[in-house]
């Protein structure tokens, strides 16, 4: 197998194959392809009617085989590729492909879930007639839209490209808060697609205010039966825009299914992408060998006191996605996660569980880990497992940020009424609501896992994250708004414990728990860690 670097000269070959994709996946369609190519910087293999996709990914190569007739003969194709190179053979699986594949690998492959690169899907008739109470609030927007504003819907077409065009350009000049490489190449996508519409049997629509373009929306068909909406752009001040375009441009499809895309992990996106209520939630999963996750299954293990095999491969299981690693052989030897977070509105990775095998110790891989990591979050926040290793993570520019309180004293017997936590939806807000300014929050999945490992307790303006040790509460988090002492006495007697130790936030640097990268001189409040 000889891969080449795919280029925008492989369309004209390359359309016969691809339009005949069984997949309603809005992953490599011809338009996709050459919008997104700069982005991702794909590689293609074509064997007679076979179509290999090899796209990089933090640990080395992923391949799509959506494009091949015969997924069994394709998979042992692509293994013994990677064996003959020393690469770890992991392959991209959508739902509607996971049966087959799941016959294919049998016990020898670890599928995880990749939740930000599921794709929307909605029925057409949804869209355009928007009938029924699940969407009374967008008709609510549409029709607070049309009295504000005197509009008209127009498809595209030569004589208005000029303009559709321009108020993309407006938008991401308006939005420059949210450009980065990956939005400039979005950008230049929208170009390349209007200039080039016939190429690839690409329609779109815009709205107009008067003479003035406010919103815009462009795709291409997958399939007879589904059409991709790629883009979808409207000017923030016109509010209810997005879903008038929304509304308008699914009137004019004649395709059963329309595919809106991925949200990127964005949360707000999501929100969006879920009030349309999807007719389909097209997941996506990574394939890996079962013997890679196995090692760092045992990697996590021997490298952290007081884990067990249970909650070694619950962690993991869990977290497997977000796992930077450096492999030998097929074995991890160096690895960390780096789970989503978020302080002050920003996103942050919050980096845990770095272990390397003490065989390939001081050789440079963690640094190497670390140093990957830097190029794809903004910010880094990590809480190094003991006092020596903060001069270490400072080599990489961290510096202590956080800090917190610790007591194990109290001064009443006084006990007030404990309620357990079980739900995430209830453990989310009151946390939320008690959790100090600045505070570096973990993203719902993780706490999520946090619920499910550890007591959790609420009482009047109190909340605590606790296990026991012995005849000691080990009490992980304690946020309260008033007194705390009667809180922590019933806490005692619900887990009949003599003594206890609570960690909870504090306004002066007193027990240093974290560091941040870039650093900000704010003192903030790093919560939960994930152990």
């Amino acid at each position: 197998m000889e891969f080449k670097r795919f280029e925008l000269s492989d369309i004209e070959n390359l359309a016969p194959l691809i339009l005949n994709k069984r997949s309603i996946s809005c992953e490599n369609t011809l338009a996709n392809l050459a919008v997104w190519a700069p982005s991702y910087e794909p590689e293609i293999y074509v064997d007679s009617q076979d179509v290999y996709i090899k796209i990089e990914d933090k640990n080395g190569p992923v391949f799509s085989l959506m494009l091949c007739s015969d997924l069994k003969k394709s998979v042992q194709k692509v293994c013994d590729f990677c064996k003959t190179n020393n690469i770890i053979p992991q392959f991209l699986v959508e739902d509607d492909f996971l049966a087959e594949y799941s016959d294919i690998f049998q016990n020898d492959f670890f599928l995880y879930e990749v939740r930000s690169a599921a794709e929307y899907i909605y029925k057409q008739s949804d869209l355009a007639g928007l009938s029924g109470k699940k969407y009374h609030s967008k008709r609510n927007h549409i029709s607070a839209f049309s009295k504000k504003y005197d509009w008209r819907y127009e498809p595209l077409c030569e004589g208005n490209k000029t303009d559709f065009l321009r108020m993309a350009d407006e938008w991401y000049l308006k939005n420059q808060d949210k450009l980065n490489g990956e939005t400039e190449i979005e950008r230049e996508g929208i170009h390349y697609l209007v200039e080039n519409m016939w190429k690839f049997g690409a329609q779109g629509g815009l709205i107009r205010v008067d003479d003035k373009v406010v919103a815009i929306t462009l795709g291409a068909a997958i399939n007879e039966n589904i059409f991709d909406v790629m883009f979808e752009k409207a000017l923030p001040e016109y509010q209810g825009a997005y879903a008038v375009i929304n509304n308008e441009f699914a009137k004019t499809l004649n395709h059963d299914l329309i595919n809106r895309e991925e949200d990127l992990g964005i949360e707000g996106l999501r929100k969006a992408k879920l009030s349309y209520k999807p007719h389909i939630l097209l997941r996506k999963y990574i394939a890996v060998p079962k013997r890679v996750f196995e090692s760092s299954v045992n990697l996590h293990l021997v490298s952290f006191e007081g884990e067990t095999e249970k909650s070694a491969n619950s962690f993991v299981s869990s977290f497997f996605g977000d796992c930077f690693f450096v492999q030998k052989n097929g074995k991890i030897i160096s690895q960390l996660f780096v789970i989503d977070a978020e302080l002050n509105g920003e996103s942050v990775g919050y980096i845990y569980a770095a272990a390397t095998d003490k065989a390939y110790q001081k050789q440079g891989l963690m640094g190497s880990l670390i140093e990957k990591v830097k190029q794809i979050y903004p910010r880094l926040a990590l809480r190094p497992a003991n006092e020596r290793l903060y001069s270490y993570y400072e080599k990489f520019g961290f510096k202590t940020a956080f800090y917190s309180d610790v007591i194990n004293g109290i001064k009443t017997e006084n006990t007030v009424k404990l309620r357990k936590i079980t739900d995430l939806a209830e453990f989310l807000q009151l946390r939320n609501s008690l959790l100090p300014t600045n505070s570096l929050n973990l993203c719902d999945k993780a706490l999520d896992f946090v619920l499910e490992q550890y007591e959790v307790y609420a009482g009047d303006n109190c909340l605590a994250v606790c296990y026991k040790d012995g005849d000691t509460l080990n009490i992980r988090e304690l946020l309260y708004s008033g007194e705390y002492d009667g809180f922590i006495n019933a806490l005692l007697k619900a887990e009949n414990c003599n003594k206890f130790v609570a960690y909870m936030p504090t306004e002066t640097k007193k027990i240093k728990s974290g560091m941040l990268y870039p650093y900000d001189e704010k003192i903030n409040y790093l919560g939960l860690a994930i152990d």
